[in-house]
């Protein structure tokens, strides 16, 4: 579970990352998403551009929503 966090923690409060890089147990990872995730904020609908992973996020979106037929949305 721990390496598909580094998608899915982009946007999500620096401190999530650096406690869950930290995690010996299941135990620490269900302890550390309850105490940082377990609260009614928002999460944004596209991960932030500023990081290496979803560098030209918008680019390749605005790419498949020129494919889609019309009357569709992402």
């Amino acid at each position: 579970m721990k390496k598909y966090l580094v998608y899915t923690a982009r946007g999500l409060p620096d401190s999530f990352d650096h406690y869950m890089k930290r995690a010996k147990t299941s135990r620490d990872f269900m302890r550390i998403c309850e105490d940082i995730l377990d609260n009614d904020a928002p999460f944004a609908p596209t991960p932030p551009e500023d990081t290496h992973l979803f560098a030209h996020f918008h680019a390749l979106l605005a790419q498949e929503e020129a494919c889609l037929p019309p009357g569709i949305q992402v």
